[in-house]
């Protein structure tokens, strides 16, 4: 199978990045990395990324969810990507 890294663009996420990580954690097979790139939120996003002990990217200021994107997948080293919404 191949590896998939799981890429989650956040801005003011920290409220929906537990129930991600939840859904994420019942998965049958597991990404290979997940990362999120935090596009210069101004609630506890990075704190609560971390503490869930998600590697996470910090940018500042906001610059759109396209910029996000393009540095997650310049980030990722898996053979295929996967971007996921945190409030999705």
């Amino acid at each position: 199978m191949p590896a998939i890294a799981l890429l989650i663009p956040c801005y003011n996420a920290a409220p929906f990045l537990p129930r991600l990580m939840e859904s994420v954690g019942n998965l049958t097979e597991p990404f290979a990395n997940v990362i999120c790139y935090d596009d210069g939120s101004t609630d506890d996003t990075v704190a609560v990324a971390r503490q869930l002990g998600l590697d996470i990217i910090t940018g500042n200021p906001n610059r759109g969810v396209s910029h996000d994107r393009n540095q997650l997948a310049a980030a990722a080293s898996a053979d295929w990507i996967h971007f996921h919404d945190a409030d999705g």
